[in-house]
């Protein structure tokens, strides 16, 4: 009776294995890949100039200014606080300056024109100027 038992229990468990591999070919046909490709670091690039706004130092300048808002602002370096990666800079436009957070690899200096890419920071820099955390520098 037990061999029976074994039997049948081996024939249940082998039956709903071949159920579930069939269910899995059917909803992942193998033309499907299964990865997800995320965005390259070009395409990501492009979205950010379409959808940056030029950048409204009254708009900015203010309490609670719109944090995570995606910004351009051309304008000169007026001096750069720290160099490099992760530094800063104060960036002089035609209606006010801003204090830029790079996180690029590009080196700026003063006297240069660049123009930056985006995101309103949550807080003011130290002086009071509305910060940006730039992610594209040209």
């Amino acid at each position: 009776m037990k061999r029976w038992f074994l039997v049948i229990v081996v024939g249940i468990l082998s039956a709903c294995s071949s159920d579930e591999e069939r269910f899995v070919q059917e909803v992942f046909p193998e033309e499907v890949s299964a990865i997800i490709e995320e965005p390259s670091e070009e395409e990501l690039a492009e979205l950010m100039r379409e959808e940056a706004e030029p950048a409204v130092f009254t708009a900015l300048n203010i309490d609670k200014p719109p944090v995570d808002k995606k910004v351009t602002a051309t304008g000169e370096v007026t001096r750069v606080t720290e160099p490099g990666m992760m530094g800063t800079f104060s960036l002089s436009t035609d209606d006010g300056t801003y204090t830029i957070m790079n996180l690029t690899k590009t080196e700026v200096e003063e006297g240069s024109k660049v123009t930056i890419y985006g995101v309103v920071a949550v807080e003011k820099a130290a002086d009071g100027t509305p910060t940006i955390n730039a992610v594209i520098i040209e």
